[in-house]
C-alpha cells in the first residue's frame, strides 16, 4: 500500500509542466518591463495557484500569482509581466533568476540582470577655460541596457571642500546641455566638476542613477597694473625707480 501511494504522488507530481516560451535575456534597468510567457500542460485535473518569484542574490520576491485549473490532457498559456519598480522588487540589483512554481513543481529561468547603473559620456567641453568664457558641458546619459535616459542632471562645482555653484538641468533622450556662468573675479586653478544624473518614476522616487567627477582649471588672467614711483621729484641724469603690481581677475598679485 505505501509503495502505491508513492508511484501515485509521484504520477501526480509529474503530471504538470510548466514550459518558459521566452526566457529573459541581457540586461534591463528600472523601468523596464520583462515579458516571461508561459505555457502549462497537465495530464490530469489540477486545480491551484502558479507563483513567480524573483531571485537576486539569494534574496526573492514575489511579483505574479494567478490560479489555475486544468483538465486532463488541457494545456494554458499565461503571459506574466514582470515590472522593475522599487514597488514590486524593492532594490534587488544584480544577477536574477526568475522561479516559477505550481504545487510541488518549479522551474527556474535562465539568468538575467537587474541595473539601475546610468552612463554619463561628456560629448564637448574644454579642459582650460578664462573666467569669462562660456562654458558649455554637453554629453549623453544612457542605461546599462543602451537605452537613451529621459530624466535629470546636476552639475556642481567644487574648489577643494567648498561648493562654488550648482546647476539642475533635463536629460531627453540622453541629451544634456548645461551652460556655466562662472563669476568674472573666480579664481585661478583647478575646480572639480561634479555630475550626476538619475530617473524618476511617476511616485517621484529615484529608480537609476550615475556620476562623473572631472576636473577643470580656470586660468589666471591680468586686468590691471599698478604703478608706483619712489620718488615724486627726480633730478636729470639720476635712475627713476619704480614698483609695477600686475592683478589677476580676483584683485590679488
Amino acid at each position: 500500500i505505501i509503495l502505491f501511494s508513492s508511484f501515485a504522488l509521484a504520477e501526480d507530481a509529474n503530471s504538470v509542466s510548466i514550459i518558459i516560451n521566452k526566457q529573459p535575456s541581457g540586461t534591463y534597468n528600472f523601468g523596464d518591463s520583462v515579458t516571461i510567457p508561459l505555457t502549462i500542460k497537465s495530464l490530469t485535473d489540477v486545480t491551484g495557484n502558479l507563483i513567480m518569484d524573483l531571485i537576486c542574490s539569494g534574496k526573492s520576491t514575489n511579483f505574479y500569482r494567478n490560479g489555475v485549473k486544468l483538465s486532463a490532457g488541457q494545456e494554458q498559456r499565461m503571459d506574466s509581466v514582470l515590472v522593475l519598480s522599487k514597488e514590486n522588487v524593492g532594490y534587488s540589483t544584480g544577477t536574477c533568476k526568475v522561479k516559477t512554481t505550481f504545487g510541488p513543481q518549479y522551474i527556474l529561468s535562465d539568468e538575467f540582470k537587474i541595473s539601475d547603473i546610468l552612463t554619463i559620456v561628456i560629448k564637448s567641453g574644454e579642459e582650460e577655460y578664462a573666467p569669462t568664457d562660456q562654458i558649455i558641458i554637453q554629453g549623453e546619459v544612457t542605461k546599462e541596457n543602451g537605452d537613451l535616459v529621459n530624466g535629470f542632471i546636476e552639475l556642481e562645482i567644487f574648489s577643494g571642500n567648498d561648493s562654488q555653484n550648482k546647476y539642475v538641468e533635463t536629460v531627453n533622450q540622453g541629451f544634456f546641455s548645461i551652460n556655466l556662468a562662472l563669476p568674472p573675479e573666480t579664481a585661478a586653478g583647478p575646480y572639480l566638476i561634479s555630475l550626476n544624473t538619475y530617473e524618476k518614476d511617476l511616485t517621484g522616487e529615484v529608480t537609476n542613477k550615475g556620476f562623473l567627477d572631472y576636473s577643470i582649471k580656470i586660468k589666471q588672467v591680468p586686468i590691471s597694473l599698478e604703478v608706483f614711483f619712489e620718488n615724486i621729484e627726480i633730478e636729470p641724469w639720476t635712475n627713476l625707480r619704480l614698483k609695477a603690481i600686475l592683478h589677476d581677475q580676483t584683485g590679488l598679485n
